[in-house]
């Protein structure tokens, strides 16, 4: 979150059913400017890992939906 609060997920490996079901706690300063960046990664054994997705959610928008 705002590159000052990171978490990740266990990697699932051999599997195209991917789903994470993780809860994560950040902690919000301003919510009208906060933000949570969310990657997905290809990890592999023998090169770098490959960036899949990067998405941003404003704070402010998931605090409407939900």
């Amino acid at each position: 979150m705002n590159n000052c609060q990171r978490q990740t997920t266990p990697v699932l490996c051999d599997t195209s059913n991917i789903q994470w079901n993780v809860l994560f706690q950040f902690f919000i300063s301003n919510i009208k400017n906060d933000f949570i960046k969310c990657s997905i990664y290809n990890r592999s054994k023998y090169t770098t890992d490959r960036k899949i997705i990067r998405i941003f959610l404003l704070v402010f928008f998931l605090m409407k939906i939900f």
